[in-house]
């Protein structure tokens, strides 16, 4: 286990049309979009951002994906300090490696990883300093990961063994199963579970934090297909830090979720349990300033 939990820090879209997708998050999430062009020889890409920060960035899907009947996805990268080694703990323990690791000219080294169970995800050992870390109640920004598995428990062993990642609570979901919560450091955390039978293969789904609200909610219903060619599919439960989950389709089929800061009665229940999540953290680490279930 290393000695600090290494978290998701960048999140990356491999779409089949990268203007659409370009003008389908603009519009519709809200991030400004910047080319990146400080990569010589690099394909187009896209950096999102919130304000000054970025968020994450699009790209076209490399022609050898897109062969092999890869559908458009949003991929997370795992900070790393040294991807080769962080590689091949991973593969010892029983994890894929789809590429090996190789270096982006003036952005760092990564790699295209997977856990034991499938669910892929990628490294990157970042050149230079280390940005300050966005607080995980940041309109706009990444606030809840979320993944689902044929093996919530072997998962969440995995990932806690592979990159420090701690125990945040379960909580029993009836029918659904177990929701597995974990912290991956003072300003990122999430839940993992085991996947519904609509979704085919493990998967990790991204959760942008958003301003709740009923409006937007009622949108949601009442604008089933919207005017901007993104389909809308509303999947009423209620889980760990949302009192509903919109997850929606953008123009190239790619599923992304957003979560709300309203709180439920569940949300009250587990409450305390984050709380003393909370008290647990070293009081030398930068505070959490919120999840999106702490807020009232």
């Amino acid at each position: 286990m290393p000695k600090s939990p290494m978290p998701f820090f960048w999140y990356e879209l491999m779409t089949s049309d990268l203007d659409a997708a370009e003008a389908f998050y603009t519009k519709v999430v809200g991030w400004t979009a910047q080319a990146f062009d400080k990569a010589p020889g690099m394909p187009r890409y896209i950096v999102m951002n919130v304000g000054e920060r970025g968020v994450g960035g699009l790209m076209t899907m490399p022609e050898d994906a897109a062969k092999m009947g890869m559908p458009p996805a949003w991929l997370g990268y795992i900070h790393t300090r040294d991807v080769d080694a962080a590689t091949a703990s991973l593969q010892k323990a029983g994890g894929a490696v789809h590429r090996q690791p190789d270096d982006i000219p003036g952005v760092g080294r990564f790699a295209v990883v997977a856990d034991p169970q499938g669910a892929t995800f990628m490294f990157l050992q970042p050149n230079g300093p280390d940005q300050p870390v966005v607080p995980a109640s940041t309109p706009g920004h990444i606030g809840w990961h979320e993944l689902y598995t044929t093996d919530w428990k072997a998962a969440f062993d995995f990932y806690s063994s592979q990159f420090g990642w701690t125990n945040a609570g379960d909580f029993d979901m009836g029918p659904m199963g177990t929701y597995q919560t974990f912290a991956a450091g003072p300003e990122s955390g999430g839940g993992i579970m085991n996947k519904p039978e609509q979704i085919p293969v493990p998967v990790w789904q991204f959760n942008r934090h958003r301003r709740g609200g009923k409006t937007g909610d009622r949108q949601w219903r009442q604008d089933p297909d919207g005017p901007d060619g993104g389909p809308r599919r509303q999947l009423d439960r209620a889980v760990p830090g949302s009192a509903r989950r919109p997850f929606r389709l953008d123009g190239a089929r790619t599923v992304r979720g957003s979560t709300s800061h309203r709180r439920t009665a569940f949300d009250r229940k587990i409450e305390g349990r984050v709380l003393a999540w909370r008290r647990a953290i070293p009081a030398s680490a930068p505070r959490l300033s919120g999840l999106p279930f702490l807020h009232r």
